[in-house]
């Protein structure tokens, strides 16, 4: 359960910043097989917000209790370019 409320706030924010926060993924604090706790994808015009994400996120992690969180942030292109190499690496 408190693990779930804090995927729902973390989920309510990026909705509220949408503009910025094109996708996420949830990692390993939720129980996912992500190295990292959580990855963001944000529009690249979205940089010079990116330590505000970072404050807003460590604030949201902090309340419940989790000092420690390894997040992620790239831009959609590099997530596109990191994707399209792992889909050539199956092949």
């Amino acid at each position: 359960m408190f693990i779930a409320a804090l995927k729902d706030e973390l989920r309510t924010y990026f909705l509220e910043h949408e503009f910025m926060v094109e996708k996420h993924f949830f990692g390993k604090v939720f129980g996912n097989a992500v190295e990292m706790d959580l990855v963001l994808i944000h529009s690249a015009n979205a940089a010079e917000f990116i330590d505000k994400l970072k404050e807003d996120i460590n604030l949201i992690f902090r309340g419940y209790l989790i000092e420690l969180v390894s997040v992620v942030f790239m831009t959609t292109g590099d997530f596109e370019k990191r994707y399209r190499l792992a889909d050539k690496f199956v092949l």
